[in-house]
């Protein structure tokens, strides 16, 4: 998975949904801490990694 950004795209996409699921138990006032630290765990290190991946380039989607 490591070597295919598409489908560890895929994979971070689905994890993320799963802690956001996880934290419903929480207060309401944490739900948006618990994204915002899962997608730090998960995204930190691999934007550029996932963008050099990419099959279609930054300029095409938009990001300069």
């Amino acid at each position: 998975m490591k070597d295919d950004a598409p489908d560890f795209f895929r994979n971070m996409r689905l994890r993320l949904e799963e802690e956001v699921k996880r934290a419903m138990i929480l207060p309401i006032s944490s739900w948006s801490l618990v994204r915002k630290v899962t997608e730090v765990a998960l995204w930190t290190n691999r934007i550029d990694w996932l963008a050099n991946e990419s099959k279609y380039p930054l300029s095409v989607v938009g990001v300069n």
